[in-house]
């Protein structure tokens, strides 16, 4: 919820989305209507260095407590973040 609350205060979206479906496997799926990415791990699509380390920390945050994440962007279009854990193990 932090990094939800920076994106917007940031301006580098308007709009957050989230979704939870739960069932054998519980998924969240958070969506904004930012400027995406064209390298998640090196530059915004802008040449810029992402700050911090907020992606890595959100993928080691997650697997500590067994969760999988995922992360869809393009430059201009947004990101999408999901994050799954398999309720059955």
């Amino acid at each position: 919820m932090k990094e939800c609350k920076q994106c917007i205060e940031a301006q580098w979206c308007s709009e957050i989305e989230i979704n939870v479906v739960s069932d054998d496997i519980i998924q969240i799926t958070i969506e904004d209507n930012g400027k995406g990415f064209t390298n998640l791990t090196t530059g915004d699509g802008q040449g810029e260095r992402l700050g911090g380390n907020g992606i890595e920390n959100i993928k080691h945050r997650a697997s500590l407590s067994g969760w999988e994440v995922e992360w869809k962007s393009q430059k201009n279009n947004g990101t999408k973040v999901i994050l799954s854990v398999d309720t059955t193990n």
